[in-house]
């Protein structure tokens, strides 16, 4: 991965954790520090396959509308970066 986009990946991530006070534990966050930290030495980021998000999306259903909204928000980004990166 390039280093500039895992700082600013690192950015995103600890600002939704220490400013908007995400909860680093929930599985979209986990996730997310996950893609950033097994594929730093790698010139590009493995997110999570649509699919992947399509099962986290129907485990959203079941959410409050805080959580909800703090998963769309991710699964959004998400959707953003991976079509800038094509």
């Amino acid at each position: 991965m390039i280093e500039k986009e895992k700082s600013i990946l690192e950015f995103i991530y600890d600002r939704m954790v220490h400013t908007h006070g995400e909860n680093s534990n929930f599985d979209y966050m986990a996730m997310f520090k996950k893609a950033i930290e097994e594929h730093a030495s790698q010139k590009e980021i493995k997110f999570p396959s649509d699919a992947e998000i399509e099962n986290l999306a129907e485990a959203n259903a079941n959410t409050d509308s805080q959580e909800r909204a703090s998963r769309n928000a991710m699964y959004s980004l998400i959707t953003k970066i991976k079509q800038l990166n094509k």
